[in-house]
């Protein structure tokens, strides 16, 4: 079949935030034609976009990214011959190999979850929901035994989350019409995607864009037992407010270049507020980084881990913070977002 490049090169590009960067199963790090759609698929996430095809296989995705993003011309015949797909035009050609395990397959799973999507009601998400899960989901825990506490908890016009040292909450726009969770891991993916309404069966959740890309992750059932407790959180009864400078956001994304963590949203830096400074540092095996920037404080030290991709975002919003040695705890407040940070107490 023959194939306008850049209506296939932009599908592509959509769906190459969702391969996986580690072969968890042999398709994870594939692009899946199924003749109706191409498909990432990674065991808990799905993710598909509309494309008519006259073949149905798997190849590996970032070497098929790469060869159409490649070709010069305008159009680009592609067919399967055996075990090969091939590309060609003028001035290109390639095969690639379509061959799996027959244990690793994963069309079938794509199909039921495909039907699945058929059967849920679309509820319209709210315009700034990306942004607030995007927030919200680095304070979610990393230990998958917390249950609920790996996750984001979105409800009426609010997106909670915790791991019982640090939260954050977030205020819609405009309210869900229903209640849900999401692991902070499918957040992380989520994120990379304009989704605009949202869709929940037993098993899967389902959001969409308006282009037609639909995105299913694992339905979390769990309850939350965070909501209730938010307001009496974020309240502090004292304490000293610091205004950040203009400098820290660079500060921090210069350490984020070798902080810990082999994911964006596992990522750590150390923050140190001293007398008239504030120390951000990194450390990793093959290196370390120090820098720091002046402020106005004349209180007790104050130290805590962050995720540097998501400080950085922070201090675009939140130019604050007020810090409570009493209560031990740090608070990031702005019109819609809040953060909150326990602070580590003093031995006696």
């Amino acid at each position: 079949m023959q194939v306008e490049k850049k209506v296939l090169y932009d599908i592509l590009l959509k769906l190459r935030p969702g391969l996986a960067k580690k072969e968890i199963i042999e398709q994870a790090t594939h692009f899946i034609f199924t003749g109706d759609d191409i498909a990432v698929y990674n065991d808990r996430i799905c993710i598909t976009f509309p494309f008519k095809s006259d073949f149905k296989c798997s190849v590996k995705g970032e070497e098929f990214y790469h060869i159409i993003s490649g070709a010069p011309q305008e159009f680009i015949d592609i067919k399967l011959d055996k075990e090969q797909l091939k590309i060609g035009s003028k001035k290109i050609k390639a095969g690639l190999s379509t061959l799996v395990d027959e244990a690793s397959k994963v069309e079938d799973y794509i199909e039921k979850i495909k039907k699945d999507r058929d059967t849920v009601k679309w509820l319209p998400l709210p315009s700034d929901f990306i942004q607030g899960a995007f927030f919200c989901m680095f304070s979610a825990s990393k230990d998958m035994v917390k249950g609920p506490y790996t996750c984001i908890f979105v409800q009426d016009k609010n997106i909670y989350s915790t791991d019982t040292l640090r939260a954050s909450h977030y205020i819609m726009k405009d309210k869900v019409d229903k209640t849900f969770l999401i692991r902070a891991k499918d957040v992380a993916e989520l994120v990379k995607f304009a989704v605009i309404e949202y869709g929940m069966s037993d098993n899967w959740a389902h959001y969409a864009t308006e282009d037609g890309l639909e995105f299913s992750c694992r339905h979390i059932k769990e309850e939350y037992p965070y909501p209730e407790k938010v307001k009496t959180l974020f309240n502090l009864k004292s304490g000293t407010t610091l205004e950040f400078p203009k400098e820290l956001k660079s500060t921090v994304d210069t350490v984020s270049v070798l902080a810990q963590g082999d994911v964006d949203i596992n990522k750590l830096i150390l923050v140190e507020i001293k007398k008239n400074e504030i120390h951000c540092s990194a450390q990793r095996e093959r290196g370390w980084v120090e820098k720091s920037v002046d402020i106005k404080y004349d209180g007790p030290t104050v130290s805590f881990y962050i995720n540097p991709i998501f400080f950085s975002q922070v201090l675009d919003k939140i130019k604050t913070a007020t810090v409570s040695q009493d209560e031990h705890k740090a608070v990031f407040k702005s019109e819609n977002f809040s953060h909150i940070i326990a602070l580590p107490m003093e031995e006696e």
